[in-house]
């Protein structure tokens, strides 16, 4: 919301736009959210990011008028690769391809870098310092993977694929299986990642079930449905428990989110929660066995149940990406289960375990 701010500071004050010398956002929804339409009764800040608002577009429209195409300051626009909250038709779209970057990380992490080697914060660093502030090759490759164009990416990365990082990799697996060649992506992180198949499986269907959240595919639902139901077949036949409730609290969720928004709890939903339960009950307590017994529980519809574990799985995890997973999740899992009570059962348990911690 800062950066809409930002934004419209911009056009209303000419004086402002003359002094500025970089602006960069970081995930701004600067097309609005489809999502924010559902609760533009709640509050105006609400309502005013919904995509279709007044608002959004007297803001988007004054842009081009007051700022135009390319602004006179240095000015750049990040989106996340994994980010589960802005898409990229309204992070990215709005504006030119120069100024686009893809970085790696979630709505969270892209501005909180886990170290100075994040591509965003080198991003800051070059530009403020007059450095070069190009667009790396990687980068560049990322960039497209999120607007689906594969062949670009597989060019770019399948040549460097003995020296790219694990979010690179993940890149070009996901490149290759929009391509038809998912074997050649299950391969490549098998290899690469030294993952096992099931592992490799999970990876690849947690990308493409991040992509289907935000757009909302019936290709990309069915792809994460079967890479999860074939490892979850895998994780079992090998006694990896781990590994199996995993896949099974993905499939759960994939079915409840996909079904209709006024409908019961789907029978399947709750025979695939107790599924992973079950394999919780096998596998080592940690905090994503905590927090996916409280996502099954929460399937269930035992509220309390739910929320005693995701306190224990908050005060487990090991980083605020870890975190901010378990609770994007949590959140939509509540709010199809149990509407608007349980979204804000989940905003207070998580919000008090930010206060505590």
């Amino acid at each position: 919301m800062g950066g809409l701010v930002v934004q419209r500071a911009i056009i209303d004050d000419s004086t402002l736009m003359s002094r500025l010398s970089h602006v960069i956002l970081f995930g701004t929804p600067s097309a609005g959210l489809e999502k924010a339409s559902f609760a533009a009764k709640l509050k105006r800040q609400v309502r005013d990011m919904s995509s279709g608002s007044s608002f959004i577009k007297r803001l988007r429209a004054d842009w081009k008028d007051r700022v135009g195409v390319i602004p006179k300051f240095a000015f750049w626009v990040l989106q996340g690769d994994r980010d589960e909250f802005v898409p990229k038709d309204s992070s990215l779209m709005p504006f030119p391809d120069q100024v686009r970057r893809v970085v790696p990380g979630n709505h969270l992490e892209i501005v909180r870098p886990s170290d100075a080697n994040h591509q965003g914060f080198l991003l800051v660093v070059e530009a403020l310092t007059g450095q070069s502030v190009g667009r790396p090759a990687i980068d560049g490759a990322r960039l497209a993977v999120e607007l689906g164009d594969f062949q670009a990416a597989v060019d770019t990365l399948w040549p460097r694929a003995a020296n790219l990082d694990d979010a690179a990799l993940i890149s070009l697996a996901l490149a290759l299986d929009g391509l038809g060649r998912s074997s050649d992506a299950l391969t490549l992180l098998e290899y690469h990642c030294k993952r096992t198949s099931s592992e490799a499986m999970g990876v690849l269907g947690g990308r493409i079930k991040r992509r289907w959240i935000i757009e909302r595919s019936n290709d990309d639902l069915l792809r994460a449905k079967e890479l999860y139901e074939g490892g979850l077949e895998i994780a079992e036949s090998e006694g990896d428990s781990a590994q199996a409730y995993y896949h099974a609290i993905n499939i759960a969720f994939l079915d409840l989110l996909s079904g209709p928004a006024t409908s019961r709890v789907p029978i399947k939903v709750r025979t695939m929660a107790r599924r992973a339960l079950s394999h919780c009950a096998n596998a080592e307590r940690n905090h994503w066995n905590l927090a996916t017994q409280a996502d099954a529980y929460l399937m269930l519809e035992d509220l309390a149940s739910a929320e005693e574990l995701y306190r224990s799985a908050i005060g487990a995890a090991n980083s605020p990406r870890d975190e901010q997973s378990m609770y994007s999740q949590a959140l939509r899992v509540a709010e199809r289960v149990a509407g608007p009570n349980g979204g804000r059962l989940i905003e207070r348990v998580f919000c008090v375990a930010r206060i505590d911690n």
